[in-house]
């Protein structure tokens, strides 16, 4: 799974999976989550959240959100500078795995406030809210 989104060179593995960490609990953090709808009314607050979108740019060519900033998540760690830290972070990706994997890497890098979008851009879609595509930079309704 991780040589779909880029990461080619796995150097480790935990043995018996995700379940060993259930006696682990200072291990584990948590991300927060929301829906498409809750992204929406945040975007359209007087204090709107960053928005990244760590899908390939081939992805972010043909639709995303108006002002989400794309960092894919394989260049993510190179492009670390690029992601605000004054703002409340909301992470996205096509349906949810990737940005889950974005939001321990921002984690890690000394980021807090950070919110996965369930479902992702397809969510979004779905729910018929505009999505931008690069070709003309127009506004358009997809689903």
């Amino acid at each position: 799974r991780l040589g779909r989104i880029g990461y080619d060179n796995a150097i480790g593995f935990v043995e018996g999976g995700a379940s060993s960490f259930l006696f682990r609990q200072e291990l584990v953090s948590k991300i927060n989550r929301l829906t498409a709808p809750e992204l929406r009314k945040l975007m359209q607050s007087e204090d709107p959240p960053a928005v990244i979108d760590v899908r390939a740019g081939a992805e972010w060519t043909d639709k995303h959100i108006d002002g989400a900033l794309n960092v894919p998540l394989n260049r993510l760690r190179e492009r670390i500078a690029e992601v605000p830290r004054d703002k409340r972070l909301i992470i996205h990706c096509l349906g949810g795995y990737r940005s889950m994997i974005a939001a321990s890497i921002l984690e890690e890098s000394g980021f807090a406030e950070l919110t996965d979008v369930i479902g992702g851009i397809n969510a979004w879609t779905e729910a018929e809210f505009p999505v931008v595509r690069q070709e003309n930079s127009t506004p358009v309704c997809s689903g």
